[in-house]
């Protein structure tokens, strides 16, 4: 496997769709349905990166985000990606303010995701 990645969308088809895409790429993924779920399971899994989308109920992408970069107690850090219908210059600002590492907006296109992750995976960024 090419490593572990946590897919945190309140969306189900979202989280479908992007577990489908990046498991097809050789990937081992780990979904989450909200912003705390999503926490656990990095916390938890400690995977090279996480997906996560920018606005959910409860807990919010950015939150969590920023929650992961705060946590010292993270055996490591992963790579953020944060998947977004807001895609303006302020969100994009918002969003690494949060500590991520690449914006997507939405609608995207799964490939294009995938040729991110591959990217953050091989060339550190």
């Amino acid at each position: 496997m090419a490593g572990t990645i946590v897919v945190v969308d309140d969306s189900a088809a979202i989280r479908l769709l992007l577990s489908r895409a990046l498991e097809q790429a050789g990937f081992e993924v780990a979904a989450a349905a909200d912003g705390d779920e999503g926490l656990a399971r990095i916390r938890e899994l400690a995977p090279a990166l996480a997906v996560v989308d920018a606005q959910m109920p409860g807990k919010s992408g950015h939150e969590l985000c920023a929650e992961v970069r705060a946590d010292s107690g993270l055996e490591s850090q992963p790579r953020l990606i944060m998947l977004t219908a807001a895609a303006e210059e302020a969100d994009r600002r918002r969003a690494e303010e949060a500590g991520v590492d690449e914006f997507l907006g939405k609608p995207f296109d799964p490939a294009e995701l995938v040729e991110r992750v591959r990217e953050l995976f091989e060339g550190g960024g």
